[in-house]
């Protein structure tokens, strides 16, 4: 049977419409795709500058707590005592220090323990007298103590305490007496579960997204949900982009990978300050999730869409 003109005109317009309408609900749902994955980074980004803010806060909350400390009475009687000023002994001054440092632990409760060094590092009061870092133990080779020496109020690398049993660093401050001379270095200790409930504790990222700090100097993970991580990770060993990104002050990357071998989008901004690096991270998967399922309804509507119409103009003509 041979085609009237009508339908010479008609099935090829109509084939033209679908091509047209196909085409163009795939262009469309791909613009939609990049706008909301643009807008997740955006997102990503943002959450992880206000994380890190909120790092900067902590960690100079923390220093100015261990500074307040060193200035005290009793710190200062003791500290001037040692290098024999200010008319007192050291027997008179230590056992009116050491009841300052237990009376702190209940007002500074993020602290675990308090310690009191002499010039060389060597622990004289503490406020726990059992245990690895009660009196006697030497902390002089430890770099708090060294930049601490050098007038810096400093925070270490985590390390494992055995006291604790868990991930701490350590606070170190001078003691500076009458003249601006350091007497003595004062130091705290931190744990980084109590790092984690003051940074990252609760903060989300849509349904899968997390964040979490790591040193810059060592890889080693300083608070995470995961208790797990904060024992052993070390992200320089698992994350082998991180240290030649490290000179970056920020950026976002695609191939980290975290929990269970998932791959993630991550937004990473070191601090400065405090030698943190602040990291937050969605799920790949989510992100292609909710992109495949507006791409998918964007093109199941025009689809159909064209059938209809296509349909409509055949049963016209």
């Amino acid at each position: 049977m041979k085609l009237s003109l009508q339908n010479k005109v008609v099935v090829p317009s109509v084939a033209i419409l679908l091509i047209l309408m196909i085409a163009s609900s795939f262009y469309l749902s791909g613009l939609i795709a990049r706008e909301l994955a643009s807008d997740t980074l955006n997102h990503l980004n943002a959450a992880n500058i206000i994380l890190a803010k909120n790092i900067k806060n902590s960690a100079e909350n923390y220093k100015a707590c261990v500074r307040a400390i060193t200035g005290t009475v009793r710190v200062q009687e003791f500290s001037q005592a040692l290098i024999g000023q200010g008319g007192f002994t050291v027997e008179e001054t230590k056992p009116l220090v050491q009841r300052t440092l237990e009376r702190f632990l209940s007002t500074y409760h993020q602290f675990a323990q308090f310690n009191l060094c002499d010039l060389t590092g060597k622990v004289l009061v503490s406020s726990s007298q059992t245990g690895r870092l009660a009196t006697g133990y030497f902390v002089g080779h430890e770099e708090f103590f060294r930049r601490a020496m050098q007038g810096e109020t400093f925070i270490s690398a985590p390390t494992i305490n055995d006291n604790l049993g868990e991930k701490v660093v350590m606070i170190g401050s001078p003691v500076r007496v009458f003249g601006g001379k350091i007497a003595a270095v004062f130091y705290c200790v931190l744990t980084c579960k109590q790092i984690t409930q003051d940074t990252v504790q609760g903060f989300k990222i849509g349904k899968t997204g997390y964040s979490f700090i790591a040193d810059a100097r060592s890889g080693l993970m300083l608070a995470n949900h995961d208790e797990s991580q904060i024992a052993s990770l070390n992200l320089y060993n698992t994350q082998p982009w991180l240290q030649s990104a490290i000179p970056d002050r920020g950026d976002i990357k695609d191939d980290y990978i975290g929990d269970r071998g998932v791959r993630h989008l991550v937004a990473y901004f070191i601090e400065r300050s405090s030698g943190w690096i602040a990291f937050s991270c969605v799920a790949y998967h989510e992100l292609q999730s909710e992109v495949s399922f507006i791409r998918n309804v964007t093109i199941g509507l025009m689809l159909g869409t064209a059938i209809i119409v296509s349909l409509v103009l055949i049963l016209i003509v």
